[in-house]
């Protein structure tokens, strides 16, 4: 029987389950004196490989890893009733022309992703009940088309260690599939803050053996590390 690969799974989350954090605790848009930056000085800040480093390739980017799909958007739902039309479709912020990104793969399969968002996309003032009706919701349920039983579940956690305000978001993932002979484990760690009337997300993300399907931890020291690092690279863009 045929599975999906560990990055297509990866996909599913990217597509639609981070999209869901972030578009959850989006506001309206750019107050009257915000700084106004343009996304080539976004790209300009964006990690490098070589800063990286470990390893770590730039993926290109490719239509296939964008947005959600009709069978994502259901699940989350059903799990999450209301949630999409209280805080706008799911996925629109990938189209949104005020952001750049990166998304790194190092040999182990394990993700490193970056992106930057000109206009807000947290709200100090409502972020605290975002983060409650994202953790309210029940486990997201998807069977795709390889027939795997997806489960996903979400916890988000506020921080206050980088930036204004901060979203801690962790995806746990598990794919069953008759062809595997234990369930398949990954996990996403997604940080978003806002510096100024910029935000900011770091993601981490499990590798996976794509023979065996071992889960290879993700590379938790690079959240903190590039947390504090696109912290002071936005500052010091918005100061000018």
């Amino acid at each position: 029987m045929k599975t999906s690969s560990p990055r297509s799974w990866r996909q599913v989350l990217a597509a639609g389950v981070l999209a869901l954090s972030i578009t959850a605790c989006s506001t309206s848009g750019t107050t009257d004196d915000a700084v106004q930056v343009s996304v080539t000085d976004l790209e300009a800040i964006l990690p490098t490989a070589e800063e990286v480093g470990k390893g770590y390739q730039v993926q290109p980017s490719t239509d296939d890893d964008s947005g959600s799909d009709d069978v994502t958007d259901a699940a989350i739902e059903a799990a999450c009733p209301g949630l999409e039309e209280a805080f706008g479709d799911i996925g629109d912020e990938n189209e949104d022309s005020n952001v750049a990104e990166v998304a790194m793969l190092d040999q182990e399969g394990r993700g490193f992703e970056v992106k930057v968002n000109a206009e807000p996309t947290l709200d100090p003032e409502t972020v605290d009940e975002k983060i409650d009706m994202v953790n309210g919701c029940d486990v997201i349920k998807i069977n795709d088309e390889n027939d795997s039983d997806i489960t996903i579940h979400v916890d988000a956690e506020r921080i206050d260690d980088f930036g204004e305000v901060g979203v801690d978001l962790t995806m746990d993932m598990t794919v069953e599939n008759d062809a595997l002979s234990t369930p398949y484990e990954i996990s996403f760690i997604g940080r978003t803050f806002l510096v100024g009337t910029v935000s900011v997300t770091v993601t981490v993300i499990d590798g996976g053996d794509p023979e065996t399907f071992e889960t290879i931890p993700a590379d938790i020291d690079l959240l903190d590390e590039f947390s504090a690092e696109m912290e002071t690279r936005v500052t010091d863009l918005l100061a000018g």
